[in-house]
């Protein structure tokens, strides 16, 4: 009779665990997983000004995240159920099943879920087919070091936010990663292209390289929407990070197509690693290139420490502003808390 070994494994990162790339190795006698991961983020803030005057959100909230002026954006909750089977040394099959959640509970319709997918992966690399997120998406997500918080940079005019920027998740999708030397590739084809359902559905392609060099990474993304009458939806997001001891800092820039956000975007970040915890300070910018011209600014100081590989808090304050629309200011704290259990056998 088989024999059960249940493993309390630590979350190294967000990042990973979005990613669906298990943190822990299947031990050469041990060829199936199953693994359960919970999540789940509770910030209290307070919003004032023109932005949630507008939205009607102005005022205390308990949220998972908040973007565009609303909370519940973008939010980092979620429950993912993975399982794999090593077939061979150098190949195994695997799967996620996961859920979106946030503080107003499951959404509705494909809100509800994350990424589901099945695939395979070896020495070759990695190949998935199902709902997944882009690479553009993927690539320096994690740079952002309050991202999927209420002091994130994107939907808050630093960062493009959506399907076809740094949110959301593709069905009918099919995707390859593999790393070379320490280079990351990454290539994605989507039958859908981040939009609604109809007629003028086009299909949506994307891909991205990261490059270490030395205590630097560079990085390049790029997708292509096509065109549904009201301009090209593509972009293309360049980006470096630097790395030195305690410190860390990261910049990216955007370029936006006419039929998505018609503008660019800076992102620009630094980061100390302090006895308190993470101590952080960044800057954006959005550049729009509309008759509109509502260009954005977006700044952000936040505290995140983790006090064991379960819970963690972040404090802080954001501030974004948007010609023509107004400003926004919001203050607050949150918690993480974390839950992983892992079988093989």
């Amino acid at each position: 009779m088989l024999k059960v070994k249940l493993k309390q494994v630590a979350v190294v990162s967000a990042v990973l665990s979005a990613l669906g790339i298990s943190g822990a190795v299947v031990a050469d006698d041990e060829k199936t997983f199953f693994q359960v991961l919970a999540r789940a983020q509770v910030e209290m803030v307070n919003a004032s000004g023109d932005i949630p005057d507008l939205t009607g959100e102005d005022g205390f909230h308990i949220t998972d995240a908040w973007g565009n002026g609303r909370p519940n954006s973008h939010n980092w909750s979620g429950l993912f159920l993975d399982a794999g089977h090593k077939i061979t040394d150098g190949l195994e099959v695997f799967g996620r099943y996961s859920f979106n959640f946030n503080m107003d509970g499951l959404p509705d319709g494909r809100a509800k879920y994350r990424d589901n997918y099945i695939g395979v992966r070896g020495d070759f690399g990695a190949v998935r087919a199902g709902r997944l997120e882009s690479p553009y998406k993927l690539a320096g997500l994690g740079w952002d070091p309050m991202n999927a918080t209420s002091l994130q940079a994107r939907m808050n005019a630093g960062r493009s936010g959506g399907a076809l920027g740094h949110g959301g998740f593709h069905n009918d999708s099919v995707d390859y990663n593999v790393t070379m030397n320490g280079i990351k590739f990454s290539a994605f084809y989507s039958r859908g292209d981040g939009g609604p359902s109809g007629p003028n559905q086009n299909s949506m392609y994307a891909g991205s390289i990261m490059v270490p060099v030395g205590n630097v990474e560079l990085l390049l993304a790029h997708f292509d929407a096509d065109d549904r009458g009201a301009g090209k939806r593509d972009g293309t997001k360049l980006g470096a990070r630097y790395q030195e001891g305690a410190w860390t800092f990261a910049g990216q820039y955007e370029f936006r197509g006419t039929g998505v956000d018609n503008g660019d975007y800076l992102f620009l970040t630094g980061a100390y690693k302090a006895a308190i915890g993470q101590l952080s300070l960044s800057y954006g910018r959005f550049m729009d290139d509309s008759i509109a011209k509502t260009d954005g600014d977006y700044v952000a100081a936040g505290l995140m420490r983790r006090l064991s590989p379960n819970f963690a808090y972040h404090a802080g304050v954001r501030y974004t502003d948007r010609d023509s629309i107004g400003s926004e200011t919001l203050v607050g704290v949150g918690f993480r808390f974390t839950w992983q259990n892992r079988m093989s056998w």
